[in-house]
């Protein structure tokens, strides 16, 4: 088979089973027999003399029994002869012998002669077992005894790992049931230890030759650059046929970033190489103990047993049930069901699974008269109530239908109720699905079309039957309170109400769990992250929660509470609830966002607390004030030097002397790495980790708050259960990720020149800045940088000065807030499960407590999804997506230098002349022959129209309406009718209008007044009808220009 190349970088992958495959490591074993007796099968017996029995045998996969089948190939020895396997122990200087896998291993890594060759000296001894069958002398064989009952077999614990009885040295290789060795600051399995250890650690040239060369001083057999665990929790991960040793240098460690969490390895990732499963599979239940019968051998005794038996019957007589498929119920004649209600459901079902749609025309709580609703169809159904007052009989039933499938069409046998009914089993799995993902799901299970509509109060009413009402789920917070402090004590659990009106409503709840109280202060870092998410369930209320850090920078949730909104009293109350919880702490820091009422709390509650501001959050409100590429302050955040940060700060209050006043006046928490308080080994400068447990519980916020309350403490129970988990599984001082992430960190630092002092103290020289120095202290953990301060690791120009060393020590670098012990006493305590909310303790309050008073709702379909911000892309609206907004990217102009416009636009350029376009002329002028528009029949032009004398020379625009009862008033005036003021419902209508089938508008109004008429008004000069042709034309005044002044 020709080996494939993977893309991993790990090796020869085989193309069939897609696993990496590895190079052979042969080893050849010499095996130093005593003189012994060879037994044969046939009776024949051999004097074998002392001699050494060498071969050569591939180690990968090796077991002790696979290795004991090979040397039996090369002794000679009967059926009836063993092996005992010996080697000599470099730590004790003794003969110890070899008695399981993970011995043998730990010779062929620890106990070597030398690894260039991979030879191994070991020792034999053959052994006369005593036959099994062998029948001794005067001894007369027991009469046969019935058998006893089988047990079954205890299950085989692994052998213990042998211990040293050497105390370790700085100078030695303790390798001796490791997990992984470090060579060249790359962890090694023990498969991969014994491939590579010839290259790096070669003690001599001699070869083997008598007992008494190995016996040499344990001093001579120690090299200069040896590897120093000392770590007495290094036990063994991997013992020979269970597990198998985890290679940290192959799995892919995150690099640390500079804004968000710096994580090296998620949980996710952490759980599949472990092999750890969410769901572990449940033990096999134990076997049934055996029956009376295996110790009744005679039927004598059988029968006693039987004779003496007294049966007692404590049967009692139970009422008739009836079952039913419920998902494809029968019709049939007699068929019988529970209630009416249960017979009603079930012929709706029955409708939608034979795609039909049934009339109920006569349905009362005694009878059920139904038919199909398809035309021409004879198909119908009877059913009663029977004697016993209960159950329903099907008394007449059709057998045939004649009519076509109604699933294309929206059912109506898919009723509220019906959608309630299937939706309960589908929300109590999955309780966050959504309406339009059960519409998807009813449809394709029961090949029916439903209306949204339907779906959505369907899904509303499960709920309600699942969860109760929204009141109900505020009054079982103290049946919850009441049973968490009965299984799991020292928990804090706080129900606050307000009374209103003379009623008492919900104001707050608050819970801290004691293994999540007793977790922070043993294995966390003084770390909190405060923030609330805003629910989307009845009722509009905020989740606030408290977070910290583990040594893996995993989210550790420490306190949850439920608040109506996010006013400075709330704050308070759960910042109270909080500091009673966790008690003095110091010292210790928090990290809030851009909230004037939580600062104000965390001030009065927690004042000796290092009180920091997400920075994210600050730059999202300074950015819509100070808007510009030099604005830029990130620099200036990250800084963990004074120094550097008041050179970027400077570069931006250059710009803008209003800044400096506007973050002391709204910003003035610490949101500057330089301000930290280093002794909290955490520098965050923005509140991500709250952001984590927001994303955590989003899908669960529509849920009533009891059900939330409960929900959140089952995932904290699961969370805590994986990674307590995940801390026996792993093996070292510092947690190994850590340890991978620094040796990662050690690549790539040439440019880095180290000077050394002393022993412990150098300057290092940054090359690619300008030749920045600074100086590393290595017994104090200092660097002048500041960042082995504040974060706990070293720093790059303290990795630069270690790695000068060979296999140096990292673990003696990694503050202990890294280390194993504490991530294990952070999840050492298991919250305790509860049961449901039926089986609560109840708690009876002389008050009946409503539900909060929560602000009206606007109109629509409330929201779940939070309107994005101005930093994530958001517009604040429902509208198309776009893409997101480039912060501040004003100009700068070339003449000024000032920002917000470009040099054609500077006012240092002075007014311009504007350049008017020209207008396209809506009306030819008057001395252009145009030709008149096309006439309608029965329809005079516009020259033909003569200006009334009223109306000559009026300022103000001579509209058609004017026009209409200028010429009314003067046919008016000429046959003498009493008016001086002409109303519209006074006027004629012209012969030549009367009987017109179109609307008579003002203009055609006119134009018949003018038409009959002609000879009494006044013969029109040439500037007037000029005129009139222009003042007609438009209904909106025209300027009077010169020309149109000489024109008249």
């Amino acid at each position: 088979m020709t080996d494939v190349y993977g893309g991993d970088g790990i090796g020869p992958v085989d193309p069939v089973t897609a696993a990496p495959r590895r190079d052979p490591c042969v080893y050849t074993i010499t095996v130093r027999v005593d003189a012994y007796v060879a037994q044969f099968e046939d009776g024949r017996q051999e004097a074998v003399e002392k001699h050494d029995v060498v071969f050569q045998i591939d180690i990968g996969g090796l077991t002790f029994a696979k290795f004991h089948q090979i040397l039996a190939e090369h002794i000679q020895m009967g059926p009836g002869q063993v092996v005992h396997l010996s080697a000599h122990d470099k730590n004790t200087m003794t003969i110890e012998p070899v008695l399981c896998s993970e011995e043998l291993i730990m010779h062929f890594i620890g106990n070597y002669r030398d690894f260039e060759n991979k030879v191994l000296l070991m020792y034999g001894e053959v052994v006369t077992l005593e036959k099994p069958n062998a029948k001794k002398a005067g001894r007369k064989r027991a009469p046969k005894k019935p058998p006893a009952p089988k047990k079954p077999p205890a299950p085989k614990k692994p052998p213990a790992p042998k211990k040293s009885t050497k105390e370790t040295t700085p100078n030695s290789v303790d390798c001796s049931a490791t997990s992984s060795v470090v060579v060249d600051n790359v962890p090694l399995s023990a498969y991969e230890m014994g491939r590579t250890m010839g290259s790096q650690y070669r003690v001599d040239d001699a070869e083997f030759s008598s007992i008494e060369d190995e016996m040499q001083p344990a001093e001579q057999l120690e090299t200069g650059c040896q590897v120093n665990d000392n770590n007495d929790m290094c036990v063994s991960s991997m013992v020979f046929g269970t597990e198998a040793p985890i290679d940290w240098s192959l799995i892919k460690i995150a690099p640390p970033e500079e804004d968000n969490v710096d994580i090296p390895i998620s949980e996710d990732n952490m759980c599949d190489v472990l092999g750890i499963e969410d769901d572990a599979e449940l033990p096999e239940p134990p076997s049934p103990p055996p029956s009376e019968a295996m110790y009744m051998t005679d039927e004598e005794d059988q029968q006693q047993f039987i004779d003496a038996a007294i049966p007692v019957d404590d049967r009692v007589p139970v009422e008739e049930e009836i079952f039913y498929d419920k998902e494809n119920p029968l019709m049939y004649l007699g068929a019988l069901f529970p209630s009416m209600e249960d017979f009603k459901m079930a012929i709706k079902q029955y409708a939608i699974k034979k795609e039909i749609e049934i009339w109920g025309s006569k349905s009362d709580k005694t009878r059920y008269l139904g038919q199909c609703m398809a035309e021409g169809c004879p198909w119908r159904i009877i059913a009663r109530l029977r004697a016993d007052g209960k159950t329903i009989r099907i008394t007449k039933i059709s057998l045939k239908h004649k009519c076509s499938s109604t699933s294309k069409v929206t059912s109506i046998m898919a009723t509220q109720g019906w959608v309630a009914s299937k939706a309960i089993s589908i929300l109590q799995n999955e309780p966050t699905i959504g309406c339009k993902e059960l519409q998807e799901k009813l449809e394709e299970r029961y090949g029916l079309t439903l209306e949204y509509q339907t779906v959505w109060k369907g899904k509303e009413r499960a709920e309600r039957e699942i969860y109760g009402s929204i009141k109900q789920s505020f009054q079982y917070l103290f049946n919850f309170k009441a049973e968490v402090e009965l299984r799991c004590p020292g928990s804090i659990v706080e129900v606050d109400v307000k009374k209103v009106d003379g009623k008492i409503h919900f104001n707050r709840f608050f819970m801290a769990l004691k293994p999540c109280i007793d977790g922070f202060l043993a294995g966390c870092r003084p770390y909190l992250s405060i923030d609330s998410t805003a629910l989307s369930g009845r009722w509009r209320g905020h989740l606030a929660s408290c977070t910290a850090l583990d040594g893996h920078n995993w989210m550790f949730p420490i306190a949850i509470a439920f608040i109506d909104s996010e006013t400075e009293e709330n704050w308070t109350w759960f910042m109270s609830q909080l500091s009673k919880a966790l008690g003095p702490v110091s010292p210790l820091a928090i990290c809030t966002y851009a909230c004037k009422g939580l600062e104000n709390a965390v001030k009065k509650v927690f004042p000796a607390a290092d009180q920091r501001e997400c920075f994210r959050h600050l730059m999202g409100n300074f950015a819509k004030k100070f808007k510009g590429d030099v604005y830029r302050m990130w620099p200036a955040a990250r800084a963990y030097r004074p120094q550097v940060f008041n050179y970027h700060m400077n570069k931006v209050i250059a710009e803008s002397p209003e800044v400096d006043a506007y973050l002391k006046m709204y910003h003035n928490l610490k949101w500057m790495r330089c301000l930290f308080d280093p002794s909290i080994k955490c520098d965050y400068i923005n509140n991500n980790l709250a952001e984590s447990f927001n994303a955590w519980i989003k899908d669960y916020k529509d849920l009533p708050v009891d059900e939330l309350a409960d929900k959140a403490r089952e995932m904290i129970m699961k969370l805590f259960h994986k990674w307590r988990r995940i801390g026996v599984k792993l093996r070292g001082r510092i947690i190994p990720a850590v340890i991978q992430q620094i040796y990662n960190r050690t690549r790539g630092l040439q440019h880095l020149k180290v000077g050394k002092s002393g022993n412990g103290n150098c300057e290092v020289k940054d090359i690619s800045k300008h030749n920045l120095r600074h100086v590393v202290k290595i017994d104090k953990k200092e660097c002048t940088c500041l960042e082995w301060q504040h974060t706990g690791k070293p720093c790059d120009h303290a990795l630069a000065f270690l790695i000068c060393a060979r296999n140096p020590i990292w673990e003696d670098y990694v503050d202990n807030y890294f280390s194993l012990d504490m991530f294990r006493a952070a999840y050492a305590g298991e919250i305790e499960p509860l049961t449901d909310r039926s089986q609560w303790p109840h708690v009876d309050m002389d008050f009946d407590m409503q539900a909060p008073i929560d602000n009206p709702r606007g109109s629509g379909r409330p929201r779940k999804l939070r309107f994005k911000g101005f930093l994530e892309g958001g517009d604040g609206g429902r509208k198309k997506k776009k893409e997101p907004k480039r912060l501040g990217s004003q100009n700068r102009c070339k003449r000024c230098d000032e920002l917000g416009h470009m040099q054609s636009t500077c006012p240092l350029n002075g007014p311009k002349p504007r350049k008017r376009k020209k207008r396209a002329r809506r009306y030819p002028s008057d001395d252009e022959d145009t030709p008149n528009p096309q006439n309608v029949e029965n329809t005079p032009s516009r020259q033909m129209i003569t200006i009334p004398a009223s109306l000559q020379g009026s300022p103000s625009p001579i509209t058609r309406r004017r026009l209409a009862i200028a010429l009314a008033e003067e046919e008016a005036s000429q046959s003498q009718l009493a008016a001086s003021t002409v109303d519209t419902m006074m006027m004629t209508i012209p012969a030549s209008l009367q009987g017109s089938p179109n609307p008579i508008t003002r203009r055609r109004l006119a134009i018949a007044l003018a038409d009959e008429e002609p000879s009494k008004l006044a013969a029109p000069t040439l500037g007037t009808m000029m005129m009139s042709v222009d003042m007609c034309s438009t209904s909106k005044a025209r300027k009077l220009t010169p020309k149109r002044k000489k024109m008249a």
